[in-house]
């Protein structure tokens, strides 16, 4: 490689996504690429969760929340793998998805997806993108009867199982490949709600911890396999008005006060 040729690489080792300035990465443009293509769709979204929100606020004395809605969600976070060593580091994960729930979040469905690319054994590159429907279990879902947001909080406690179609790359000395294959995971998080959520919409802030598995074959050295820890947090976009999860409230919940406790 020339000189020049490896200086440039050199300092653009270790880049961010940064919207001002065309990213080059070691390993070619692969990480670049996906960190621009999750912002166009995060762009993308933002009108429609601005236009949501405002459509909300006309709304005086909408649907009270009650477990069930409809949600755009958007996901900021890490990853890393399962058995990583020493010298392995941990990298970004962005992503989209839609969820909707019924009465009391007795049923809870979201479908999205993600990518994440961080670095591996030996000096592999590794980018992940995923598309997984994943279904919320709700303990505490009686909590949303007592009508304010610190029990929307706990009734907003789950566990997820979640399952769908993952495509690893994999850059490496001498290796460039394409891996696709079907992983499933679970997890664990709790859903926040974020000022009035009682007048039809509501914003949201969630966290959520991730254990995925895809047992797929890598030829770069150490990568039998890709399970990964994954961390995200999100802010959603919830509305309130579905009307299959709408139904006429018990007649000493009617008055919109909350429930004695």
């Amino acid at each position: 490689m020339a000189p020049a040729s490896a200086a440039a690489t050199t300092s653009t080792r270790g880049a961010h996504c940064d919207s001002t300035r065309v990213l080059m990465w070691p390993k070619g443009t692969r990480r670049s690429a996906l960190c621009q293509t999750l912002c166009v769709l995060a762009i993308a979204l933002a009108p429609t969760l601005a236009r949501g929100s405002t459509e909300g606020t006309a709304t005086e004395g909408g649907p009270r929340y009650n477990g069930g809605f409809w949600g755009l969600q958007l996901h900021l976070g890490v990853t890393s793998r399962v058995d990583a060593d020493l010298g392995e580091g941990i990298g970004p994960v962005l992503g989209v998805s839609g969820r909707i729930a019924t009465l009391m979040s007795l049923v809870d469905v979201q479908v999205g997806v993600r990518a994440g690319t961080y670095d591996g054994p030996e000096g592999a590159s590794v980018s992940r993108w995923s598309a997984t429907a994943e279904l919320h279990a709700h303990p505490m879902f009686l909590r949303h009867l007592y009508g304010s947001n610190r029990w929307y909080w706990l009734a907003g406690l789950h566990v997820s199982f979640g399952a769908g179609l993952e495509v690893v790359g994999v850059t490496a000395p001498g290796i460039d490949e394409t891996l696709p294959g079907f992983g499933w995971q679970i997890g664990a998080g709790t859903d926040i709600p974020v000022g009035e959520v009682d007048d039809g919409w509501g914003l949201w802030l969630g966290v959520d911890y991730t254990l995925k598995f895809l047992a797929v074959h890598s030829a770069a050295p150490r990568l039998d396999d890709f399970d990964e820890h994954v961390l995200v947090f999100t802010l959603a976009y919830r509305n309130n008005d579905i009307g299959f999860a709408q139904v006429p409230r018990p007649p000493e919940l009617d008055d919109r006060e909350p429930l004695r406790r």
